[in-house]
């Protein structure tokens, strides 16, 4: 496992859109797996901990939040597509994209954990009464 980890951040020169894309999207699918498994802990800790029976009013929330970490994750590659083919500066992607994505999913992930924080220390009783 942790040799695919590490490979979702290995780059080889890369020079199409296509192959460009491919690299960007090797990591979203453990992204979103770690989002989708996390949920599962936060609301499993929510329902039973809490014992607040108002999940189904996180849902929203959730698909929202899930779709701003993958804005934030697929910024990287509008970014590089931009800087590169639209705008051809000499940005050597191939040794800065690593850290690019690397930064971008500690984002995503702290993200995640402080709505998660939040969530837990602002209940969502105190909404209701």
């Amino acid at each position: 496992m942790n040799e695919r980890i590490r490979n979702i951040f290995k780059r080889e020169p890369v020079t199409s859109i296509r192959e460009i894309y491919n690299w960007w999207m090797k990591g979203l699918g453990l992204l979103n797996l770690f989002y989708l498994l996390y949920v599962i802990f936060h609301l499993i800790i929510v329902a039973t901990v809490f014992q607040n029976g108002l999940i189904l009013f996180l849902l929203p929330v959730i698909l929202g939040l899930g779709i701003v970490i993958n804005i934030i994750y697929i910024s990287g590659f509008i970014t590089e597509i931009t800087l590169s083919k639209v705008f051809r500066l000499a940005i050597d992607f191939d040794k800065s994209g690593p850290k690019l994505k690397e930064w971008l999913m500690i984002i995503s992930v702290t993200l995640v954990l402080l709505c998660s924080v939040y969530n837990i220390l602002n209940p969502w009783q105190t909404f209701f009464k």
